[in-house]
């Protein structure tokens, strides 16, 4: 009976119905979190497992294809951040309240002063007339 394709597929709608009230259910939700956040923790304090993990993420990230996704997830973020009319007004705000710092303004000085000397020192950027 239960090799049987109808039972099978009966047995599969109704965990599928169970499962997806169950993870409905603020309970089960706080549960599963806890219990990923528990599993992810011990791993990651593992140093067999953060080498395990990192020769996988070199391995992945080698991929044109896993490369052109991100390059396309990061992108689309960055759109949707910037047409936020809220985040803009923040960042405005931040940007106009750093740019009256003077001790910031003179340290960007400093800074952009470093990078054009060196930048010249290495011969990239020659003086003008």
């Amino acid at each position: 009976l239960y090799k049987d394709p109808a039972m099978l597929r009966h047995t599969q709608e109704w965990v599928q119905t169970v499962l997806s009230r169950l993870v409905q259910e603020e309970a089960v939700q706080r549960d599963i979190q806890h219990l990923l956040s528990v599993a992810v923790s011990g791993m990651a304090a593992d140093p067999s497992f953060q080498r395990t993990a990192a020769a996988f993420a070199q391995h992945v990230i080698q991929h044109q294809n896993v490369q052109d996704e991100a390059l396309q997830l990061l992108l689309s973020a960055v759109h949707q951040i910037l047409d936020d009319q809220a985040v803009l007004g923040h960042a405005n705000t931040f940007v106009q309240s750093v740019l009256q710092d003077g001790g910031v303004r003179k340290e960007t000085a400093n800074a952009l002063w470093g990078v054009v000397a060196t930048f010249m020192s290495l011969g990239y950027v020659t003086p003008g007339p």
